[in-house]
């Protein structure tokens, strides 16, 4: 036998070949940025209905889809053109369509809507400014105020109403005026 030649039983080969196909770099798929957006545990608590702290983005559509205002239309996910994935979730509800989009790669989750940044605020950049007059950032703040009020103990469907309703009456103008205003600004807000 020569330097450096080693024999090694039939067993030895297979664990060498077995520690390099598995040190191979894992591909990431559309499958494991699915599992990674469904799987990630929410930081703040949610209202309407109450969802705690530390549930799943799974766990929180599943159990808003058993809210009869709501329409649960399922995941999506999308490869983007620089490799990473967007990950939504779509639903329907009074208001319209709902959803939210993450941005993922095997290494991060972004917010890239204000539909995100409802439930995963920490996920994205901070908050813009709402825009808007004094008047109209009166009625937005007195609208979401009510609403976050009576989601707590009502449907959202009448929540909504009852604060569209009484805003309306308090600063004189239409329900579809509030509707407007809270509409536009609430996207100026997240950016949509």
């Amino acid at each position: 036998m020569g330097i450096g030649a080693f024999i090694t039983s039939g067993e030895d080969k297979q664990t060498v070949s077995n520690t390099i196909q598995t040190s191979q770099p894992a591909m990431f798929t559309k499958e494991k940025a699915l599992k990674r957006v469904q799987d990630y545990k929410i930081q703040i608590d949610l209202q309407s209905p109450t969802i705690v702290k530390g549930t799943t983005l799974f766990e929180v559509y599943e159990i808003r889809g058993k809210i009869p205002a709501v329409k649960n239309l399922g995941w999506n996910v999308t490869k983007t053109d620089s490799g990473k994935y967007l990950v939504n979730h779509k639903e329907e509800t009074d208001l319209g369509i709902n959803e939210p989009k993450w941005e993922v790669d095997a290494n991060s989750i972004k917010a890239v809507n204000g539909a995100a940044l409802k439930n995963t605020p920490e996920l994205g950049e901070s908050q813009k400014d709402t825009g808007g007059t004094e008047f109209e950032k009166q009625v937005y703040e007195a609208f979401s105020s009510l609403y976050k009020k009576y989601s707590e103990d009502e449907n959202l469907e009448q929540a909504e109403q009852k604060a569209l309703s009484e805003t309306a009456n308090k600063y004189q103008i239409t329900i579809e005026q509030v509707r407007d205003i809270f509409t536009r600004l609430d996207k100026a807000k997240y950016g949509l």
